[in-house]
């Protein structure tokens, strides 16, 4: 099975599991019955939690505050784990890029790509309302957009607003 940052199928688990016999020790045997939950509540997991955050200032040139992968639990940033790339597009708008592939729990290169993006703004205190549009953009699925809008719905610099994707 391919590991992360691709996300796990019910399949890739294997058949559901059957009990040999009874358990008899439930602090040493596990029971198919968990087992069989568990692997169902992971791959669904796998599908709908973020695997990134991270926090930017969208203004020229964008500024990265802060990130977090779960593909990289060490919080590594060099190498295959550099910061991603971000970039000014025009007033109030941004590109947040991750380098792909990347290696995997075996060292095997796996393709980043997002499906869904979701972003906020980050103000204290948070007093101010804005709108922040997220979306992974098609032809480049490991290339976030980032938008940010004031209360008049006019596009708008130098604002720190988080991004989560997966």
């Amino acid at each position: 099975m391919s590991g992360f940052p691709l996300r796990p199928s019910l399949g890739q688990f294997g058949p559901d599991m059957a009990n040999l016999a009874p358990v008899r020790n439930p602090s040493t045997d596990l029971d198919a019955a968990n087992w069989n939950l568990l692997k169902h509540q992971v791959a669904g997991l796998g599908l709908v939690v973020p695997r990134i955050l991270v926090k930017v200032t969208v203004t020229n040139p964008m500024v990265l505050i802060s990130r977090s992968e779960a593909w990289n639990p060490t919080g590594a940033s060099t190498g295959d784990f550099a910061d991603p790339t971000l970039a000014y597009v025009s007033t109030g708008r941004g590109t947040i890029q991750y380098p792909t592939p990347i290696p995997d729990q075996n060292g095997d290169n796996q393709t980043i790509a997002f499906s869904w993006a979701f972003g906020w703004y980050s103000a204290d205190p948070p007093t101010t309302v804005k709108l922040v549009q997220a979306e992974p953009i098609a032809s480049t699925p490991a290339l976030i957009t980032v938008c940010v809008f004031d209360a008049a719905n006019a596009l708008e610099d130098g604002n720190d607003v988080w991004v989560m994707a997966g």
